[in-house]
């Protein structure tokens, strides 16, 4: 599983950005503030030896950025063996944000 996003999914695809992965941090060690990633990250996910799945976030609710990365994912990558749309369901609308938040960082604590 390949996935740009950290447990608070917060990466974006920008399909002008020229390096394959910017972000921002707080502090060092700390998740990234902000994440995005261009065409060229899939350049390299394209090198890995054998079937690769991707995952997008969808924490953020913007289908027409997700579309745009599967569509550059699936003619870059020969190695593409599915997409995960999301990977905490529970966070999709189902339960309120903060609720989402406190289960995940719980997950931490144990």
């Amino acid at each position: 599983m390949l996935s740009l996003a950290d447990r608070r999914d917060r990466a974006t695809y920008d399909p002008s950005l020229t390096t394959p992965v910017k972000y921002t941090v707080a502090s060092a060690g700390a998740a990234p503030d902000t994440l995005t990633y261009g065409p060229s990250f899939y350049d390299l996910a394209g090198s890995l030896k054998g079937p690769t799945t991707v995952g997008f976030n969808r924490r953020l609710n913007n289908l027409t950025n997700v579309i745009s990365a599967a569509k550059v994912a699936s003619s870059k990558m020969a190695n593409l063996d599915a997409f995960e749309l999301g990977n905490e369901p529970e966070c999709e609308g189902f339960v309120k944000r903060d609720q989402c938040q406190e289960a995940d960082e719980s997950l931490y604590q144990q």
